[in-house]
């Protein structure tokens, strides 16, 4: 009888459980539902075929490049893309995003951003590595820090050697 009460309980109280009310769907028939979008455009670039086109309509970061690390022992990495931004608000930031003994670290050419209205322009980072330190993976990012079309072109990762101190 104890178990009857308790059954009949439990039902009324799962009946009056209200649905939770859904405040957005989003049925993603089309690319329309991402953001950022990224694909290839062969009619604005700075060399080869194409660049990529990224159309953000929120700030966002876009990983660009993704290289697994090399000996940078006692090198400076140096990272240049070529960017041009049509934003309707906002800037552009190339940022080198290097992942190294399972922590990750950070150079951003924030004294280098992209305008909101800009033709192509050459930036670079730096990433200096000391004796023994080296990288798991490198990214390239560009944070997107608005909404707009960004394209990204001719991204290159340059090693260049530290200075000894008998060099100095």
């Amino acid at each position: 009888m104890l178990l009857r009460v308790f059954a009949l309980v439990l039902m009324l109280f799962i009946n009056t459980v209200t649905a939770a009310e859904s405040i957005s769907r989003n049925a993603c028939d089309g690319v329309d539902c991402v953001s950022p979008v990224v694909v290839l455009d062969s009619a604005t670039k700075v060399e080869g075929e194409n660049s990529l086109k990224i159309v953000a309509v929120a700030p966002c970061r876009v990983t660009v490049g993704r290289f697994s690390g090399t000996d940078f022992d006692n090198f400076t990495l140096k990272t240049t893309a070529k960017i041009k931004a049509e934003l309707e608000t906002g800037v552009v930031v190339l940022e080198t995003l290097v992942k190294s003994k399972g922590g990750f670290y950070f150079s951003r050419a924030m004294d280098q951003q992209i305008g909101p209205k800009t033709q192509w322009q050459k930036v670079f980072t730096r990433f200096f590595f000391k004796e023994k330190e080296r990288p798991d993976e490198i990214f390239v990012n560009l944070i997107i820090e608005g909404n707009g079309t960004v394209w990204v072109d001719d991204i290159n990762i340059e090693k260049e050697k530290l200075p000894t101190m008998s060099e100095k």
